[in-house]
């Protein structure tokens, strides 16, 4: 979409699972390497740390009650963004192929299920949690549940997931800012 800006904002979006998926958990972790991991994953190391193309990128699964994705969000300057881009597609690629180290997966869940407490810290976030799990008509053991199945990933479940959960042959590219010519 053009749209006259000095910076494209970019998202890239995969159909996935919802929720209550039993491979949910599986793709959380894999997304947590991937791009929700903030500084040390993926998408941060090449985009940010190694390119300085933007100041953040991210990604997250996403769920409504029938359908769920993966999305992945930055801005970077217009003139970057054909080579951004490219970088994101490659990181998918590496997603998709999901060749890392048992230890990796281990030392993840550890701040996975210790992020999860953060995530609880406040009558808000607790409020949120809770609304969430109405909305999405998960069951009320749903914390519970969260942090068994977490434990339960690894690096088989993980690949199971990946090729049985996410679309990567459907792909949606949405940029909006300045063409440069």
């Amino acid at each position: 979409v053009e749209f006259d800006s000095e910076q494209s904002h970019l998202s890239i979006v995969i159909p996935s699972i919802t929720r209550d998926h039993p491979d949910y958990h599986s793709l959380y972790v894999a997304n947590y390497i991937f791009g929700g991991g903030g500084f040390g994953s993926w998408l941060m190391k090449e985009i940010r740390e190694k390119r300085g193309l933007s100041y953040s990128v991210y990604s997250f699964l996403g769920s409504y009650t029938d359908q769920g994705y993966m999305r992945i969000s930055l801005q970077t300057k217009n003139s970057n963004l054909d080579l951004t881009k490219k970088i994101i597609m490659s990181q998918i690629k590496r997603l998709k192929n999901f060749d890392v180290t048992d230890n990796k997966i281990e030392t993840v869940k550890k701040s996975i299920l210790k992020n999860f407490e953060m995530r609880v810290d406040t009558n808000r976030k607790l409020l949120n949690l809770i609304s969430a799990v109405n909305r999405l008509n998960l069951p009320l053991n749903y914390f519970e549940d969260y942090k068994e199945k977490i434990k339960n990933v690894n690096k088989e479940s993980i690949r199971k997931a990946l090729d049985a959960s996410i679309d990567f042959d459907k792909i949606s590219v949405v940029s909006v800012g300045k063409s440069i010519e």
